[in-house]
Parts: C-alpha cells; structure tokens; sequence
C-alpha cells in the first residue's frame, strides 16, 4: 500500500526548523553583558556626580561663611552703636560701613555657585540633580542677599536667615 502523505504517523511528519538554541544562548547572553556593563557605567558616573556634588556643597558652604563672617560681625559689632545714634549723618556713616564690608563679598559666594552649576548629571540620577540645584539656588539667594547689604547696610538688620547648601 502506497503511503499517503496526509495520513503519515505523527513522529514521521516535518516539525520545521528546530529552535535555534544556540543564537538564543548568545543572544541572552550578550544582553547580560550589555546590562552588566550598563550598571557598572551608571554606578561609576553616580558616584563621580556624589563626590563632585559633596565637594560643590563644601565649598558653598565655605565659600558663604568666609563672605558672610566679616559682615555679621561688623553688623553685630555696631548694632547697640547704632541704636544709640539719632537718624542723620552719623547713623548713615555707620550703616555704610556695613555695606562696605559686604561690597565685592558677593563675587566669592557666585564663584562657589558657578562650579555648582559645571557638574554635569545623568539623566537617570534626577535626586542629585535636585540636591544640586537647590544647593545653587541657596547660593544664589546668599548671593543676592550679600549684594543688597553693599548697596544698603540696612538689610543686614532685618534678620533674613542666609540658607546653606548642606
């Protein structure tokens, strides 16, 4: 009896190609690789961003103290002076020796800031990203502050707390 090829036993038929076990194998494990490889880069970059952010706060923090010392300390200096000293001539003098103080102060809080904002930061890492900017938004307030105590000594009276980074 001839056979018919409709009515060939099961383990006779054509199951097709065979799963390429072998290119799937690879495939797997190149990804692996790539994926290993991928963590390994971002945990690198991370922590160069944390030890570049860490040195940026340092410094902010430095540069805000050595700016902000010599004026609270000559506001503190003249306060029961100045209170003493009827409004004219006289109490302008030494108001304006506290915007003296402060003038050019500004520019060492502002350099601080500027390094802040060269840190450059992946994407991916978007709570260094935050830490980073309000760092220079605490050293741009700080400068903004020590530039309106030179242009009025009043302002270093008025109690305005000067945020740090950290």
């Amino acid at each position: 009896m001839p056979e018919n090829p409709d009515h060939a036993e099961v383990l006779q038929q054509g199951g097709g190609e065979p799963w390429p076990w072998r290119r799937i194998t690879l495939a797997l494990l190149a990804g692996a690789v790539v994926a290993a490889g991928l963590v390994s880069t971002d945990r690198a970059a991370r922590s160069r961003e944390e030890a570049a952010l860490a040195a940026c706060v340092a410094a902010g923090d430095r540069a805000v103290e050595r700016a902000w010392e010599p004026v609270v300390s000559m506001a503190y200096y003249i306060r029961p002076t100045l209170f003493q000293v009827p409004d004219g001539r006289t109490r302008d003098g030494i108001i304006d020796l506290v915007a003296r103080e402060a003038e050019g102060r500004d520019r060492l809080v502002s350099e601080a800031r500027a390094g802040c904002a060269d840190i450059t930061i992946w994407w991916l890492h978007g709570d260094l990203r935050e830490r980073r900017d309000a760092c220079s938004a605490a050293l741009g307030a700080a400068t903004d502050r020590l530039a309106a105590v030179a242009r009025d000594g009043r302002v270093a009276f008025e109690g305005v707390r000067v945020e740090r980074c950290a």
